[in-house]
C-alpha cells in the first residue's frame, strides 16, 4: 500500500479506537459475562458476517436481520420492499413492482453492495449491480444486511456492505406452504414451497410467481406498464456421515417488464419491453476432522444472466453474462482455557473466478468483432482470525488479496469487535476496514462505439470506512435500541467522462467522496399484544465536488406497529415509511433537482381460520401519496390485495 493509504487507514483506526474508548467510559465499570438470555435486535446466529457462522452478540459489524415471519407480516411481494424497513438502506424503483430496482447502502452506489443468495454472488458482471426488481420475497427465510466495508471477507462489490439472503433448506420436519393473492391493478401472486428431511437426505423446492397489469409511470399519457416473474428454486443435500456431506442449490428466474422511453428528457409512453433470465447453481462438499476442530468446504458456483430488450427510440439490445467460481475454505478451531478462556478460529480461503460478457444483439454495432465475448479472471486469497475472550470480548481480523488479470491487484482488510456489558444490558460493536469495487465489464469494454466506449486503464475504486455503535436493552428486554455512527471515504471513483461528447467514456476521479451518518433501530413491546419497531437514518453522502449524491435521502425511516388479538389469531400491522431531502438528475435541464418528500403508509390484516389456514388483506400506499423515487417515474398509487395462506407440517 502507498504511504497515503497507510496514513488514511491509521487515521480511521485511531478514530474508531477513540470512539470505542469514549463509549466504554460512559458505560463505566468492568465488563462481565453477559447473560445468554439477554434480549437483542438480532437472531441467535449471523450467517454472513464472517467466513464462519457467528453468535450474534459476538459480531462486530453493524448488522440488521429480517426473518421470514417479519417479511410475511409486512405483506410485501418483493425483497426490495422488505429492505425498506432497515437502517442505512436506500431504495430506488423505476416504475411498477418488478421494474429496475436499485439498493444503496450508506450512500454508496448500487454496484458497491454485494448480494448473496444462498451463498451465490448475484451481482451481474456487466454493470456490477443486482436488480432487486426480480427478487420475490415469498421463499426467503432470512435477509441479513451487514453494513460497512466487507471486502476483507468478500472482495469486490462488498464496498458498503453485504445483503445475504437465505431461503428454506428443507432440513427438519416436512412442511408445505402455499399462498395465493389477487388485487389491484389486475395483479396476482402466489407461491408453493415444500420440503423436509428423511434420514440423511433433505431438500426443498419452491415455485413463486407474480404478475401485474401495472400502471402508467410517466407524467403524461395513459399506457400501462405491466410486469411478470416466475422463480423456481431447489435446495437439497445428503449427510453421508457425521463428518462429510454434499449440498446443492439451484435458482431460475424468468421475468418480463414493460417500460416507457426517455429519448430526450421526461419519461414518455413507449411500447418498450425487457425480458430477463437468471440461472444460479451451487455444489458444495463439507467435511470435518478431529470432532469438528478442523472443517473443510469446497465447491463450484455458476451464474448465467440473459437479457433482451426492445426500445422504440434506441433499438433492440441483448446481452449474455456468466460467472464461474471454484473455491475452497478451511477452518481450524482451538481453545486455550488457561489464557483468558480464549476460543480461537483461523480460516483460510482461496477462489478462482472467470467472468464473461458479450452482446447477443445491438442495432448500432457495425462489425461482428464488436459483438465478441469479453472474458476476465481473478484469483483470491483470504485469511480470517477470530477470538472470544472471557465470554464478553470478541475480536476478528480479516485480510484478503485479489489478483486481477486486467487491472490492478487489491489488498483489503477488516477488523471488528464486540464488547458485552452484562451489568448494563448493553453491547458495544465496532469495525474498520478497506474496500474495493472492480471496474465493471461495461466500464472496461464499453457497449456502443458510437455512444459509450470502455476504458481498459481503469483502477478499482477503493475506500476506508469505520463504524461504532451501542446496542442497549431496557425494561428487562421489553425495549432494545441500537445506535451506530459510520464514516467512509471513497477514492478513484469511476465516473462518466463527457470530454469527447457525443461519445462518452469513464475514468477514475481525482477527488474523494465522503459518506457519514447515523443509523438507529429499535424494538419495543409496551403491551403483551402490541409490538413496535422503528428505524431512522441520517446520511451525508457527497461527491468529490462536495455536492449531495443523488437518490440518497438525507433523512429516512420507518415505524411499524403490530397488534395481535383473539389469542394471536388476528393480527394487524401498520407501516409508515418516510424519505426526505432526496435529489436526482433532471435530464430535461441536465441539472440536479429535488424529489418531493413522501410518507408511505401500508397496512396488513390477517386472521387464522384454523391451525393451517390464514386469510389476509393488505393495502399499499394507503394515503394514495404522489411521489417519485426516480426522477419523472411516478410511483404507484393506492392498491389493495386479498389472499389465503395454507401451511402443513413443521415450522
Amino acid at each position: 500500500m502507498s504511504d497515503a493509504i497507510n496514513t488514511r487507514n491509521t487515521r480511521a483506526i485511531r478514530k474508531l479506537a477513540f470512539s470505542a474508548t469514549f463509549i466504554t467510559t460512559v458505560f463505566g465499570g468492568s465488563a462481565s459475562p453477559v447473560l445468554a438470555e439477554q434480549t437483542t435486535l438480532l437472531p441467535e446466529v449471523i450467517i454472513g458476517s464472517s467466513f464462519e457462522e457467528t453468535r450474534s452478540d459476538r459480531v462486530g459489524s453493524a448488522v440488521s436481520v429480517l426473518t421470514g415471519e417479519q417479511i410475511s407480516n409486512q405483506g410485501v411481494v418483493t425483497a426490495a420492499d422488505a429492505l425498506r424497513s432497515l437502517p442505512g438502506v436506500s431504495v430506488s424503483q423505476s416504475g411498477q413492482a418488478g421494474s429496475l430496482t436499485q439498493i444503496r447502502l450508506r450512500g454508496a452506489e448500487a454496484n458497491q453492495t454485494l448480494v448473496l443468495i444462498d451463498g451465490i454472488e448475484a451481482n451481474r458482471p456487466g454493470d456490477g449491480e443486482y436488480d432487486f426488481g426480480g427478487l420475490l420475497a415469498a421463499d426467503i427465510e432470512r435477509i441479513e444486511v451487514i453494513r460497512g466495508p466487507q471486502s476483507g471477507i468478500y472482495g469486490s462489490n462488498a464496498h458498503a456492505g453485504v445483503i445475504n439472503i437465505v431461503t428454506y433448506s428443507g432440513r427438519g420436519a416436512p412442511r408445505l406452504k402455499a399462498t395465493v393473492e389477487a388485487g389491484t391493478p389486475a395483479s396476482a401472486a402466489g407461491h408453493l414451497i415444500a420440503g423436509g428431511q428423511q434420514g440423511a437426505f433433505y431438500g426443498a423446492v419452491a415455485v413463486t410467481g407474480f404478475t401485474t397489469e401495472g400502471y402508467n409511470p410517466a407524467r403524461t399519457g395513459n399506457e400501462k406498464d405491466g410486469a411478470g416473474n416466475v422463480t423456481l428454486s431447489a435446495k437439497g443435500g445428503i449427510d453421508i456421515s457425521e463428518n462429510f456431506g454434499i449440498a446443492a442449490n439451484l435458482r431460475y428466474v424468468d421475468r418480463r417488464t414493460e417500460t416507457d422511453g426517455q429519448p430526450v428528457d421526461f419519461l414518455i409512453d413507449r411500447p418498450n419491453k425487457a425480458d430477463q433470465e437468471e440461472f444460479h447453481g451451487r455444489l458444495v462438499a463439507t467435511g470435518n476432522l478431529f470432532d469438528g476442530r478442523w472443517t473443510h468446504e469446497g465447491g463450484l458456483v455458476y451464474s448465467d444472466f440473459r437479457a433482451e430488450s426492445v426500445d422504440a427510440d434506441f433499438g433492440n439490445t441483448g446481452t449474455a453474462e456468466d460467472r464461474f467460481d471454484i473455491f475452497y475454505k478451511t477452518t481450524i478451531h482451538h481453545d486455550t482455557p488457561d489464557f483468558f478462556g480464549a476460543q480461537h478460529s483461523l480460516t483460510g480461503y482461496v477462489r478462482h473466478r472467470t467472468e464473461t460478457y458479450h452482446h447477443t444483439n445491438f442495432t448500432t454495432f457495425v462489425t461482428p468483432a464488436q459483438l465478441a465475448e469479453k472474458e476476465r479472471e481473478m484469483l483470491s486469497f483470504a485469511l480470517e482470525y477470530q477470538v472470544n475472550l472471557l465470554e464478553y470480548l470478541s475480536l476478528s481480523a480479516a485480510l484478503r488479496h485479489d489478483i486481477n488479470d486486467d487491472f490492478d491487484d487489491a489488498t483489503t482488510f477488516r477488523l471488528a469487535g464486540s464488547w458485552r456489558f452484562a451489568q448494563h444490558d448493553a453491547r458495544l460493536h465496532a469495525s474498520v476496514g478497506t474496500a474495493v469495487t472492480n471496474p465493471t465489464m461495461i466500464e472496461q469494454f464499453g457497449y456502443d462505439p458510437t455512444n459509450f466506449v470502455g476504458n481498459p486503464n481503469l483502477t478499482p475504486e477503493s475506500s476506508t470506512g469505520w463504524d461504532v455503535g451501542i446496542e442497549k436493552s431496557f425494561a428487562n428486554g421489553a425495549m432494545v435500541i441500537d445506535v451506530t455512527y459510520f464514516e467512509s471515504t471513497l477514492e478513484d471513483e469511476i465516473v462518466n467522462d463527457f470530454s469527447g461528447f457525443p461519445v462518452v467514456t469513464v475514468d477514475n476521479a481525482t477527488g474523494k467522496s465522503h459518506r457519514r451518518g447515523v443509523e438507529v433501530s429499535g424494538v419495543w413491546t409496551p403491551l403483551s399484544w402490541l409490538d413496535l419497531s422503528a428505524t431512522y437514518t441520517y446520511l451525508d453522502s457527497t461527491d468529490a465536488n462536495g455536492d449531495q449524491e443523488v437518490r440518497r435521502p438525507r433523512h429516512s425511516g420507518r415505524i411499524d406497529a403490530t397488534a395481535r388479538f383473539h389469542d394471536d389469531r388476528a393480527r394487524v400491522t401498520l407501516s409508515s415509511i418516510f424519505n426526505a431531502d432526496t435529489t436526482d438528475n433532471d435530464f430535461s435541464t441536465f441539472a440536479v433537482t429535488s424529489l418531493q418528500d413522501y410518507v408511505l403508509v401500508n397496512a396488513k390484516a390477517s386472521y387464522k381460520l384454523s391451525d393451517h389456514a390464514e386469510a389476509f388483506v393488505r393495502v399499499e400506499n394507503l394515503l394514495d401519496q404522489k411521489y417519485e423515487e426516480v426522477w419523472s417515474y411516478q410511483a404507484a398509487g393506492i392498491s389493495a390485495y386479498a389472499g389465503l395462506t395454507v401451511k402443513l407440517g413443521g415450522e
